[in-house]
């Protein structure tokens, strides 16, 4: 009994994964332009075969010629229609997707899989929506390291989506393409106190020192902890704050600039 149920539940799933990748056809469809025409071009290039079946037959035709020519016609607009969902419904991706779940155990108590539903891309930044097959939210984040492996990305973010069964993950694959424009200080005084910390694939990211007076940067050699500081500390310069840089190296790292706009200790006697 408990197969039986098992297979029912198996098979919806399978007809819920081909209504996905229709649908997500159809939103491709409809928010591309070249797409829409293309579409559109072939529906009317079907109507007008299937109204006139003679242009493929040779006078006098038979009734039996005319059903096998209409035959050939609905096998081929089911093969473009298949054609278009493939190209167009991100099948290929949730097929890979799916085996890469499989193989990680990452499935419903069902052993149902989560189905791609949508690939959002801005250069290397990705967003993937997928239907959660009833997984909650916490499982997701339980296995964030597990699905950078499974999804080949750096996952910076997974989130619900519509109706509590829509499963967000954002992240970025290869090489990340940082703003070549320098991120200067927020201006104005509901900024006084907050300085930009750097840029993930999620955004800017900052921190208010009137909320967090204190910041520990941690890192191994030539991770960029002195950049960093350095970077920080030039904002505290712009907007005008009291800066004290206590250096126990020797201040090998800080030029005249810091010693000009700041008190710099470099020796504990100096305290």
């Amino acid at each position: 009994m408990e197969t039986y149920f098992k297979n029912i539940l198996s098979n919806e799933h399978h007809y819920l994964r081909l209504l996905i990748r229709f649908c997500a056809t159809l939103q491709r469809i409809v928010k591309s332009w070249w797409r829409l025409v293309l579409t559109i071009l072939l529906i009317l290039i079907s109507i007008y075969t299937w109204k006139h079946p003679q242009m493929f037959l040779k006078e006098p035709y038979m009734f039996f010629e005319e059903l096998a020519v209409r035959i050939i016609m609905i096998l081929c607009d089911a093969t473009i229609i298949v054609t278009l969902v493939l190209l167009w419904g991100y099948s290929y991706s949730d097929y890979i997707f799916t085996k890469a779940f499989l193989r990680a155990g990452i499935t419903n108590s069902a052993g149902e899989t989560p189905i791609l539903k949508k690939i959002n891309k801005t250069g290397s930044q990705y967003e993937l929506y997928f239907f959660s097959a009833g997984m909650p939210l916490e499982n997701w984040n339980d296995k964030i390291e597990l699905l950078n492996n499974v999804l080949k990305m750096t996952i910076s973010d997974v989130k619900i989506g519509r109706n509590n069964q829509e499963i967000i993950i954002r992240g970025i694959r290869g090489l990340y393409n940082w703003n070549e424009e320098k991120m200067y200080y927020p201006i104005g005084k509901e900024n006084e106190n907050v300085i930009i910390l750097g840029e993930n694939s999620s955004g800017i990211v900052s921190c208010n020192l009137s909320i967090y007076p204190h910041l520990l940067i941690g890192g191994s050699t030539g991770s960029g902890k002195t950049y960093l500081l350095k970077f920080i500390i030039f904002q505290l310069f712009a907007k005008k704050h009291q800066v004290i840089i206590a250096d126990l190296k020797g201040g090998i790292d800080y030029s005249r600039t810091y010693k000009e706009k700041c008190e710099l200790i470099l020796d504990e006697n100096m305290w």
